[in-house]
C-alpha cells in the first residue's frame, strides 16, 4: 500500500482547494479541503506514474509526477509446515490430559454419607 502525504500552498499564499491523485493504474482519488493524504493498492506488480494534481482557490494549477514500483508482498507463513509442528503437540497434550483425568477418576473415593 501506497500514502502520499500532500501539503502546500497556492501561489500567493492562496488556499489548494482540491487535488487529485491519479494512481497510473486507471484509478484516481480526489481529496477536497483539508484532507491531505491519500493511500492506494496496487492489484499488480509494476512500475506506476502517479500525478498529483492540486488547484488552488485562485484557479491555479500544479501538476507533480512521480515514478512508484509496487513489489509482490513477502510470503506468508507456511501453514503445511505449521501444521505438521503443532498437530502432533496437540495430539499428545490431548492423551495425556485423557490419561490424567482417567488417573483421577481411579483415585476418587466417594465421600462418606453423613448419619441422620
Amino acid at each position: 500500500m501506497f500514502t502520499l502525504n500532500l501539503n502546500g500552498t497556492g501561489v500567493g499564499g492562496a488556499s489548494v482547494t482540491t487535488i487529485t491523485v491519479n494512481w497510473g493504474d486507471g484509478k484516481s482519488d480526489n481529496l477536497s479541503g483539508t484532507s491531505t493524504i491519500a493511500t492506494h493498492t496496487y492489484s499488480t506488480v509494476g512500475t506506476y506514474n502517479v500525478t498529483v494534481t492540486a488547484t488552488d482557490n485562485d484557479g491555479l494549477t500544479t501538476v507533480k509526477s512521480l515514478s512508484v514500483t509496487a513489489a509482490a508482498p513477502p510470503p506468508g507463513p507456511d501453514l503445511t509446515m505449521i501444521l505438521e509442528i503443532i498437530l502432533p503437540i496437540i495430539v499428545v497434550v490431548a492423551i495425556v490430559a485423557l490419561l490424567l483425568r482417567r488417573r483421577q477418576k481411579k483415585n476418587l473415593t466417594p465421600m462418606p454419607q453423613p448419619k441422620k
